[in-house]
């Protein structure tokens, strides 16, 4: 390779490396959305998908537990916490790359609220939101970002 070539490997990876980041940081975070978790930390269970423990004695004087699920029948009972009808949450997950600089990022006006979790939210204000985080800064990510890295760096150090 002379070094004209390796000059303009050494400028498409650049251009290549940011890209390959954002895209695994992006599906970190759609994985945890799917998952219902950031990370491996489980999101508050909603109240339509609750279920509530029965215990009963039958006729026969043994002791019995049921569970049942307390509100939402049919698909909006077993339908994915933020997913709702449309499921726009999770697809709104996009990215921005400026420079060295890049941003993953849900553009819905009520994104910010699940994320973060609000206390005045709805009519009123008065509807309270718990956080379940899908995006933000994870040592598990910056890991992940650190492993692509390496791979891509690896790549040009191993090129004959």
């Amino acid at each position: 390779m002379t070094p004209e070539q390796f000059q303009q490997y050494i400028a498409s990876m650049s251009r290549d490396i940011p890209r390959k980041v954002t895209n695994e940081a992006v599906s970190l975070f759609k994985q945890n959305f799917k998952g219902e978790n950031f990370f491996g930390k489980r999101w508050k269970e909603v109240k339509r998908r609750r279920v509530a423990e029965v215990t009963y004695t039958t006729k026969s004087g043994k002791k019995k537990t049921q569970y049942r699920r307390t509100a939402g029948k049919g698909a909006f009972g077993r339908r994915k916490i933020l997913t709702g009808a449309t499921g726009d949450l999770g697809r709104s997950i996009k990215y921005r790359i400026n420079g060295p600089t890049i941003t993953v990022f849900s553009d819905l006006r009520y994104s910010k609220a699940y994320n973060d979790g609000t206390a005045t939210a709805g009519r009123g204000n008065r509807t309270k939101i718990p956080q379940r985080r899908f995006i933000d800064n994870h040592h598990k990510l910056q890991k992940a970002i650190t492993d692509k890295i390496t791979e891509e760096l690896n790549k040009i150090i191993n090129r004959k």
